[in-house]
């Protein structure tokens, strides 16, 4: 046991009863795979491959898997989007493409919404022209062992690899930081390529620092520096053939170290009150994703990226569909005063 756990109060019977739902969800789902497995005619056995894609909070994911939608690859790709929070921004994010993308939000894939991708897995590869290759954009909290555990039980799956895309900028930083050490160390451990993301905004002290932390765990897993996210599909979705399950970590209870609030509103946003809002965050909050509708421009969506200390907002495309102001705040679980985040976002709207 750390200090951290130490100085953590005993759980309580609301958090007891939550671990419990989620470990019954996964075995549920690992259950469900099971059955599906023997579902599967021999021909289409290991016929579509899988890649996971996980990496903290921020560190450039979404982006990733944009590049790799943009990219002419010539397979039918799906995408499986799962974010943290109940409403699912990075999906939102995601490119407009032909590709099939599934969203699953309200959880992790790798505990909570272990059912969730049962069901969507079977779904994809029982579709009478299945796709080549499945990618899933796992959320930035999730532990990759419960997803591959559920994933592989799939026997029209290949198992392609999982990519750990890394912020450089904020790596050290991060695993210094108890609860999210061990999410961040279970998640480059099984790893077979890793990619040192924002090299390009990185000093050098943060790039080298980065650099020889990875270096001293002695990983299996590749380590290329990238900015913008930006590498070949084909070094994504062509990894080295797995000669085995990469050593996962013990699962633990991650998701208790972490919360989630979400925030919708059909007012326009007032753009000066929502970045002095920004401004104000609490330390405990490690990320924050929002589209917004702003009273300055209510026809172009506004995408919010808050990642620590550093945050932008920046007019996209034009809106279509939804006119709603979403956003999402991701935080260390008992230091974030939602109420007061709450009551925030409400006062930039503009009634």
């Amino acid at each position: 046991m750390n200090g951290a756990d130490k100085n953590r109060p005993p759980p309580t019977a609301d958090d007891l009863e939550e671990r419990m739902a989620a470990s019954w969800q996964m075995l549920v789902g690992l259950g469900q795979a099971s059955v599906a497995t023997q579902e599967v005619p021999d021909e289409k056995k290991a016929s579509i491959e899988f890649t996971l894609i996980t990496g903290f909070l921020g560190a450039g994911k979404t982006t990733l898997l944009n590049a790799l939608l943009a990219e002419s690859h010539g397979a039918r790709l799906a995408v499986i989007v799962n974010d943290f929070g109940s409403i699912n921004i990075d999906a939102a994010l995601v490119e407009k493409s032909s590709v099939n993308r599934v969203d699953l939000a309200n959880g992790c894939v790798c505990c909570t919404l272990a059912n969730g991708l049962t069901a969507t897995l079977a779904d994809l590869v029982s579709q009478s022209d299945p796709p080549d290759e499945i990618v899933l954009e796992a959320s930035g909290i999730a532990n990759p062992h419960g997803i591959v555990q559920v994933a592989l039980c799939n026997a029209a799956l290949h198992f392609n690899g999982i990519v750990c895309v890394v912020d450089s900028t904020s790596l050290l930083e991060n695993v210094d930081n108890p609860p999210i050490h061990q999410t961040i160390e279970s998640q480059i451990s099984a790893a077979n390529l890793i990619l040192l993301n924002k090299t390009d905004i990185a000093k050098a002290g943060q790039l080298e620092a980065a650099k020889n932390w990875l270096a001293q765990r002695k990983l299996p897993g590749r380590v290329v520096e990238t900015s913008h996210s930006r590498v070949p599909l084909s070094l994504v979705l062509g990894l080295p053939e797995v000669s085995q399950m990469p050593d996962f970590l013990e699962h633990g209870d991650h998701a208790a170290s972490f919360e989630s609030f979400a925030f919708a509103s059909e007012a326009l946003v007032d753009e000066k009150k929502l970045c002095e809002l920004v401004e104000t965050f609490p330390l405990g909050v490690l990320r924050a994703k929002g589209i917004m509708r702003l009273g300055s421009d209510p026809d172009r969506q506004a995408v919010l990226q808050v990642t620590g200390n550093k945050w932008s907002l920046q007019k996209g495309r034009q809106l279509s569909e939804s006119r709603t102001s979403e956003m999402v705040v991701i935080g260390l679980s008992g230091v974030i005063d939602g109420d007061a985040l709450r009551k925030g976002f409400e006062a930039c709207r503009i009634d």
